[in-house]
């Protein structure tokens, strides 16, 4: 499940909405993803025997956990992706509501700009040269 963590009143939510990331890997390391998609949108998988999966064996010591592996690697492809199209969203929309703020708060007195200085003006993503987490350019109000 792929979600953004973020205090709620920042409402982020609205880029990334919690997301099930869906991968299946067959035996051989491949994605096979898009072939279960269609039996797990109607129920239409099957049980295979318990024998198969328990007890010691090739499957469990070396298929098995080379298939998570990958399977953690491809989750984390697609949601890389999901990611920086919310980055995207995100910036675009926030950085336009800054803006828009910004220009009113230029000709109503009522419009306070210390309501959102010191945020971010925009999402971005972290990098070698990106304060700490949990410092103070980071934390948020």
């Amino acid at each position: 499940m792929l979600e953004c963590v973020a205090p709620l009143a920042a409402h982020l939510d609205r880029f990334l909405a919690p997301t099930p990331v869906l991968v299946v890997v067959g035996n051989e390391l491949r994605d096979v993803t898009a072939a279960y998609d269609a039996a797990l949108a109607v129920g239409r998988l099957e049980d295979e025997p318990e024998a198969l999966l328990l007890g010691e064996s090739a499957l469990t010591r070396q298929v098995l956990p080379a298939m998570i592996v990958r399977a953690k690697e491809l989750a984390g492809e697609r949601s890389r992706r999901l990611i920086d199209v919310a980055l995207s969203d995100a910036k675009l929309t926030l950085g336009t509501e800054v803006q828009r703020l910004s220009a009113l708060a230029r000709v109503n007195l009522n419009v306070r700009m210390n309501d959102f200085e010191g945020r971010p003006r925009s999402c971005h993503r972290p990098s070698r040269t990106s304060p700490r987490p949990g410092s103070a350019a980071t934390r948020y109000g």
